[in-house]
């Protein structure tokens, strides 16, 4: 298994504005899972992948505000 960051964008809902976050998943024949047992399919990822309100991976260490900011979302 190999570790990797894995970065969700959430929709805004009732009182709460849309925000980014990013977490270490494993990473497993292209399932993810974190360190709460929750777990991603190969599926959902590929179908929401780097889309608005989507999520996207990130390997080779954790990426800086910078770099997550500077990396467009496709839409």
């Amino acid at each position: 298994m190999d570790a990797a960051w894995l970065e969700v964008w959430y929709e805004a809902e009732e009182d709460e504005p849309e925000c980014k976050e990013i977490m270490q998943v494993g990473a497993c024949m292209g399932n993810l899972v974190d360190a709460g047992g929750n777990i991603t399919t190969r599926k959902d990822l590929i179908q929401q992948y780097n889309k608005p309100y989507g999520m996207r991976m990130w390997v080779n260490g954790t990426p800086t505000e910078e770099q997550r900011e500077a990396a467009p979302w496709d839409g």
